[in-house]
């Protein structure tokens, strides 16, 4: 990871050994960083490699600084993360022996998304977001506690423009249950770019919209009445499209500009709405 340069991320800390300590602060923010991955999306904390203190280099990994493991061992790191309350499942501690001596030790800790939140020692909540652990605020605390009691669905799109005859030209949409929970009911609605440089966009059993405001194509999906989304599994909604030149409002006006890229709105049971806006030109090239 040092050498290949592998920055800090949301899902990736790197501490350097001084981070481990007896004193109720270190004990604290031990807490803090690990219960603010779970209370986000999960990641990685490694002890024992310092960053680069380099203005033009942050968060980059400069060098192994190993915990000396006599003094802090794997199980005495375990027994300060298990202070957290409640306990998180499914957490994961690996000691890597690397360095001069026998008790040079990296930790590795792997912390999973929890489908509840967590409390750091201080008794506070805390989430990870980009590069630091900040205190979550009540409305936050509430809707990861709903994590157990509502589905986590993802959407991804492709479209697959067959110019310029359209007889294959389509919107595909992928959902992906990433959740532990069954989804019983899902809708989606995409909005797409109303006109491009092949015409006006028709979608099969879409719908134009020509409000004030830059113009669009919609369409919905549902599986209302149909099967669920179980945990892990996915599911394919297409509909196909096609352009048309010279299309004009019915008052003989021109259509009016259009919005640059798709917009995706996604419902499922008690899930808070998943509003993602996607690349046109990208999403001709791949799933995105």
């Amino acid at each position: 990871m040092i050498r290949d340069k592998i920055e800090e991320d949301a899902r990736l800390e790197y501490k350097a050994a001084a981070s481990i300590g007896r004193e109720d602060k270190r004990k604290q923010e031990i807490t803090k960083d690990v219960s603010s991955l779970a209370n986000a999306s999960g990641g990685t904390i490694i002890y024992g490699i310092a960053e680069s203190r380099a203005v033009d280099a942050p968060r980059l990994p400069e060098r192994i600084d190993p915990v000396n493991a006599t003094d802090f061992s794997k199980e005495w790191l375990d027994q300060i993360i298990g202070q957290i309350r409640p306990r998180i499942p499914g957490l994961e501690i690996s000691a890597i022996q690397i360095g001069a001596n026998a008790s040079d030790y990296v930790y590795v800790v792997d912390v999973p998304q929890s489908s509840t939140a967590h409390q750091s020692l201080d008794c506070r909540y805390y989430a990870r977001r980009n590069f630091e652990a900040t205190a979550m605020v009540d409305y936050e605390v509430r809707d990861v506690m709903q994590r157990s009691v509502h589905p986590t669905v993802d959407a991804e799109i492709r479209i697959i423009a067959d110019f310029p005859f359209d007889r294959n030209s389509h919107i595909a949409i992928r959902l992906k249950n990433v959740g532990e929970i069954m989804a019983r009911h899902y809708a989606v609605v995409v909005r797409m770019p109303l006109r491009n440089s092949h015409g006006v966009i028709f979608i099969k059993d879409g719908t134009l919209n020509l409000a004030d405001g830059p113009s669009s194509t919609s369409v919905s999906f549902t599986n209302s009445g149909g099967a669920p989304l179980f945990p892990g599994s996915t599911v394919m909604l297409s509909s196909k499209f096609e352009h048309k030149q010279g299309v004009k409002r019915q008052d003989g006006g021109e259509i009016p500009e259009s919005i640059k890229s798709v917009e995706i709105d996604l419902y499922a049971d008690n899930m808070p709405r998943l509003s993602l806006t996607k690349n046109f030109t990208d999403a001709q090239l791949q799933w995105i």
